[in-house]
C-alpha cells in the first residue's frame, strides 16, 4: 500500500518514541549519526522548483515523505539525507535498469554515474542507497551491494521496514541482552524469538542473523555477546 500523508505523520510520532527510549543514541545502529532528527517539511514550491530544474517528477511516496514527515533525518543507516541539500546533478539523466546488475568493469560505463538516481542514505562500508527518480520504476530503492547494484523495495517499504525493525529491537533489547549476559545459547535465543538463526562471517568475525528479526548479533561459539538494534541489512 502506498504510504500517504497520514502514514508519514504517524511515522514522525514513532520516531519521537524511539528517541525517548534511545535518548543516548547508543542502542540503534546509525542513531549516533541521525540522532532521530525530524527535519523541517519541504514546501510544494521547493519541490516544484526541483522538478522544473531537472525536468523530472518526484515519486509519490518520497514526495509525501518530504511534505509530511520532513526533508530527511531519522531513518535507515545513518539517516535520510536532507533533500534541501541534495545535489540533483544526474537525475535529469535516464536510468535504464529494471533489476539488479553487477557493476561494469569499464570505468567509463554510464552506470557508474548513476543517472536518474538520487543519493539518499548510507549504512557505511560503501553500502549507499539511492532512490530512482527518473527511470522505468520511479520510487524504487537501489543499493551498492559490493559487486553489484541491487534493486530493493519501494521507498515507503524501505522506510517502513526500518521502523518495524527498530521498534521490535527496542522492545526486545533488554530481554535479549539479559539472555546474552547469562550466556544463553544461540538456540535458546532463537527459541525466544521464534525464528531460525543463520550464522555468517564478515571481516573474519562471526555474526548471527535471525530471519525477519532486526539487529546484528555477534557470536562467540554458541553464545552471543553483542546486539545492535536496527542494522540495515542489504538482503
Amino acid at each position: 500500500m502506498t504510504k500517504d500523508a497520514a502514514y508519514w505523520i504517524e511515522a514522525r510520532q514513532r520516531v519521537i518514541e524511539m528517541r525517548r527510549i534511545d535518548s543516548r543514541h547508543e542502542l540503534v545502529f546509525g542513531s549516533n549519526g541521525h540522532k532521530y532528527q525530524l527535519l523541517k517539511l519541504v514546501s510544494e514550491e521547493r519541490l516544484s522548483d526541483f522538478e522544473l530544474k531537472n525536468d523530472v517528477q518526484i515519486p509519490a511516496e518520497y514526495r509525501s515523505f518530504l511534505t509530511s514527515f520532513g526533508a530527511g533525518g531519522a531513518g535507515p543507516g545513518y539517516g535520510v539525507y536532507d533533500f534541501r541539500k541534495d545535489d540533483s546533478a544526474g537525475v535529469e539523466g535516464r536510468f535504464h535498469l529494471t533489476d539488479s546488475q553487477e557493476w561494469p568493469d569499464d570505468d567509463d560505463d554510464p552506470l557508474w554515474d548513476l543517472p536518474g538516481l538520487l543519493d539518499i542514505s548510507t549504512s557505511g562500508c560503501s553500502h549507499d542507497w539511492w532512490i530512482e527518480i527518473n527511470g522505468p520504476q520511479p520510487g524504487t530503492m537501489w543499493v551498492n551491494a559490493g559487486d553489484r547494484l541491487l534493486r530493493s523495495d519501494s521507498f515507503g517499504t524501505w522506510y517502513e521496514q526500518w521502523l518495524d525493525r527498530v521498534e521490535w529491537g527496542l522492545q526486545k533489547f533488554k530481554l535479549i541482552t539479559d539472555m546474552i549476559a547469562s550466556e544463553a545459547k544461540i538456540s535458546e535465543i532463537a527459541a525466544e524469538c521464534g525464528v531460525e538463526p543463520r550464522k555468517f562471517t564478515w571481516d573474519g568475525l562471526a555474526y548471527l542473523r535471525f530471519e525477519g528479526i532486526p539487529g546484528c548479533y555477534q557470536a562467540n561459539g554458541n553464545c552471543i555477546w553483542s546486539y545492535d538494534v536496527g542494522t540495515s541489512w542489504i538482503a
